[in-house]
């Protein structure tokens, strides 16, 4: 029985130090489907699925004349369409349906497939943090931190077409506005930034993604 114990507490020991912040009561309850989404005893840094589309039930990303050409909801059974680069040429609302109104988020915009990039960087197009459960579930990001404001997509006519992701990740507390801004959208890694704040994230929590090129 003893061996049992130390074997079973040697495993949460492994889980805890696995890449990200694991709480083993919680990974405990979210083995048995105990977990509730509005606990926030876990963060855990994930990487983005090869599919985001995986993560995109309850997420919304729309475009709106007169900022865009035309009007488009991109979400779960639009996820992944190829479209013209200028239907979000201006920076779409975004909203997330499953976002609870006492927490706060942080929305990442980012291209996977600019040349150059190694595993884990991306092209950023857009960062903002701070932003209310309330707001995000009503498509109402007007107060967020905004860490790099938004420029629209636009691949180099050479490349084909990028894969251009729109990302949720949760935040464990109020961001301090007093951090330094991030210096390039080139070459950004997401998780190894988010390790360096003094909160933890945990995501990305939803996610879509569209396709586009130059024309």
């Amino acid at each position: 029985m003893v061996k049992v114990k130390v074997l079973y507490f040697s495993f949460l020991l492994i889980i805890w130090g696995v890449d990200g912040w694991i709480n083993p009561i919680t990974f405990i309850y979210s083995v048995f489907g105990l977990r509730s989404p509005k606990s926030l005893d876990t963060y855990i840094l994930t990487n983005l699925p090869d599919n985001p589309c995986s993560l995109s039930y309850g997420m919304e990303v729309a475009a709106w004349p007169p900022y865009s050409q035309q009007m488009f909801f991109l979400y779960y059974k639009t996820c992944d369409a190829i479209l013209d680069r200028n239907i979000f040429r201006r920076k779409p609302y975004i909203r997330y349906d499953y976002a609870y109104e006492d927490h706060w988020y942080c929305v990442i915009i980012f291209d996977r497939d600019k040349k150059g990039l190694d595993n884990g960087e991306y092209f950023l197009h857009y960062l903002g943090c701070n932003i209310d459960g309330y707001d995000l579930k009503r498509g109402m990001m007007w107060d967020e931190f905004v860490l790099m404001r938004y420029i629209p997509p636009k691949p180099p006519q050479e490349d084909g077409y990028h894969r251009i992701v729109f990302a949720v990740y949760l935040q464990s507390d109020y961001l301090p506005e007093d951090i330094s801004n991030i210096r390039s959208r080139d070459y950004f890694n997401i998780r190894i930034w988010m390790r360096r704040q003094p909160i933890l994230f945990c995501g990305p929590i939803a996610a879509v993604q569209m396709q586009t090129n130059y024309l």
